[in-house]
């Protein structure tokens, strides 16, 4: 009975992805491909040059604070440079892979530096429980300029879905919740695992550092945002400066989910949209959505060529 509900979710899951690709193929042929092209050629290179350029301290704001939540765990962890190279190959990986491998990949590299697999592992899951927060209660803000664009049944599930989120993710503050959490966790079939008390105490020497943790979260989320908006820049598209983050975070939402191939489809639709609504052409939110892909291939060759020069150690 679970693997039929693992097939069919399995299943569900590759409905949405044909489906956006669908979606992606019948934009290009809607498309003027020749004003694609003559837009793109016309492109301002400084902002375009300098969206590449705010990788290097994007992936060294997420690595702080992934240094961040080890030590909160009490663990020692290997140097700021060393994490930015773990996620900078996790980036890789997690671009050319179903499932978001690259954070699996992460807290194997971090395992051998001595740091255990389940305290790595741990470690993973609360550097992505920190971006998809915040990012969920963005992406409400995001909604909202979206009021009329889309269903209202829609706009109630995303608010009572982040609503619900954030609640869920302040309780784990609370030591009383978290303790009645383990007792549940501990009792079901990976009982023996002890996971329940595995994360009520690392939760718990979380908590001291949600300060710093909030402030790389938001640092390292509006570098993200700033490069995108200099991809507007670049092509000359006078949006307002909401409506560019809420696009942008709509998109970096939905690329985490699994209902897309490399956010095909989906980035297209969303942009397609947003410049609508402000009288642009549907030439131009494919322009702005192959800039997007850019940034999304130069994590992917970034991450290849570093993960050529640090192969994880087999041996552990």
């Amino acid at each position: 009975m679970q693997a039929q509900r693992t097939l069919s979710r399995r299943h569900l899951a590759w409905v949405f992805k044909g489906a956006f690709i669908l979606l992606f193929i019948y934009f290009l042929t809607r498309a003027n491909l020749h004003t694609i092209l003559v837009s793109l050629i016309a492109a301002a290179p400084w902002p375009l040059i300098l969206s590449l350029l705010i990788l290097p301290p994007f992936v060294w704001a997420k690595s702080v604070r992934w240094g961040v939540i080890l030590r909160g765990m009490g663990v020692r962890p290997p140097s700021d440079w060393r994490l930015s190279i773990y996620y900078t190959i996790g980036l890789f990986l997690g671009g050319v892979t179903p499932g978001q491998f690259g954070d699996i990949a992460k807290g194997w590299y971090l395992q051998a530096d001595d740091v255990p697999l389940q305290t790595a592992m741990t470690s993973v899951v609360v550097d992505r429980v920190c971006d998809m927060l915040i990012m969920a209660l963005l992406g409400i803000a995001a909604l909202t300029d979206y009021v009329g664009l889309v269903s209202r049944e829609l706009l109630l599930g995303a608010q009572v879905g982040t609503v619900a989120l954030a609640l869920g993710s302040g309780l784990l503050i609370s030591g009383r919740f978290r303790h009645w959490l383990a007792q549940i966790a501990d009792r079901g079939p990976l009982r023996r695992l002890r996971v329940g008390r595995l994360l009520d105490f690392q939760f718990s020497l979380i908590s001291g550092a949600l300060p710093q943790l909030l402030a790389y979260t938001l640092l390292s989320i509006g570098l993200n945002l700033l490069r995108g908006w200099l991809l507007f820049v670049a092509l000359g598209l006078n949006i307002p400066l909401f409506s560019v983050f809420a696009v942008i975070t709509l998109i970096a939402i939905f690329q985490v989910l699994p209902v897309s191939i490399a956010g095909f489809g989906v980035r297209e639709a969303l942009l397609v949209i947003t410049l609508q609504h402000y009288n642009y052409p549907i030439e131009s939110a494919l322009s702005l959505s192959l800039l997007l892909l850019l940034l999304n291939i130069q994590q992917i060759v970034v991450g290849f060529l570093v993960s050529l020069f640090f192969p994880v150690r087999a041996e552990k």
